[in-house]
């Protein structure tokens, strides 16, 4: 079993970083997309992943096959608090993005900040409210909605990517 830190172990590290990003998950419980998601972490300069204890399963084999090995780069941790968590990090100097689809918001991908914790919500339901309520803002990745098709959101897997992508791009 991998021991993973705490999240005050992840700020203390942070500190000497002049850039971080932070993957926190609300509700996301696809273990395929969990895994999906720690894999494109370790390939974008992401050490830590950031769940619900309540609402998101444990480390299982399922995870581990979809992170193809990611998991020995990637932390995968467990909060009790998701809110209180978020407020941690900003209180360190890191900038809150709540990844929504449906937001109207003028927001777009690009202007990612150095310290960054990027939050997306469950597969359907998206972001609690509690949780947008703490973020700094709320954005939606620019794309072709396909209205015929019933085709308005990307999976949450694509969408981390693209994130990810971004603040790597900029950050490196």
């Amino acid at each position: 079993k991998l021991i993973q830190p705490k999240i005050d172990e992840v700020i203390n590290r942070s500190k000497q970083k002049k850039s971080d990003i932070i993957v926190i998950l609300d509700q996301v419980t696809d273990p395929n997309n969990i895994g999906s998601i720690i894999r494109s972490c370790a390939l974008f300069n992401c050490k830590s992943v950031i769940v619900s204890k309540d609402n998101a399963p444990e480390l299982n084999a399922n995870i581990a096959k979809a992170a193809s090995g990611a998991l020995e780069i990637v932390n995968y941790i467990s909060v009790v608090n998701l809110s209180r968590t978020i407020v941690k990090f900003k209180k360190n100097n890191y900038w809150i993005y709540g990844f929504d689809s449906s937001s109207n918001s003028s927001e777009k991908i690009i202007n990612i900040a150095k310290k960054s914790i990027l939050v997306f919500g469950s597969e359907g339901k998206g972001l609690r409210n509690l949780t947008k309520k703490e973020c700094d803002a709320l954005i939606s990745i620019p794309m072709e909605k396909q209205k015929k098709y019933n085709l308005d959101s990307l999976n949450v897997s694509n969408a981390c990517s693209i994130a990810l992508f971004e603040h790597f791009k900029k950050n490196g």
